[in-house]
């Protein structure tokens, strides 16, 4: 029976800062507005892509350096990873509503989120290092 390839949760990255490079330069043209207290910020949506693309990067990074040079991490979690860093900042990027509330408790949330999908990057590292040490 034929192995099935999987895909790397690496070429997810890699892709995910290509298609969303691609689609800052062809729609991305308004602003998002969060209110934090008594101030008001307003942040372009081409920001926020390219911020995506730069931490989609900066995880493809992480993880060919790994698989190519270090040990390869475990799947499992890097999916866990790529969901947990790009879909809470995807749908801020997309912007669903423009209740600057709503958008302000999205971007709390995203931010959250992101910080525990860095978490998440280190428990695999560790789980995958010890994994090395056992066997």
């Amino acid at each position: 029976m034929k192995e099935q390839k999987r895909i790397k949760p690496q070429t997810l990255f890699v892709v995910t800062a290509f298609l969303v490079s691609l689609a800052n330069f062809l729609f991305f043209k308004s602003d998002i507005s969060i209110q934090l207290y008594d101030t008001y910020y307003v942040i372009s949506q081409k920001f926020v892509a390219q911020l995506l693309s730069m931490i989609c990067i900066a995880c493809f990074t992480i993880y060919y350096v790994f698989d190519k040079f270090i040990w390869p991490l475990q799947n499992p979690l890097g999916y866990v990873h790529y969901s947990l860093t790009v879909i809470p900042l995807l749908i801020l990027l997309v912007k669903p509503i423009e209740d600057i509330q709503v958008i302000t408790l999205l971007a709390i949330v995203a931010a959250g989120l992101l910080l525990l999908a860095q978490i998440v990057l280190i428990v695999n590292i560790i789980r995958t290092k010890r994994a090395q040490i056992q066997n």
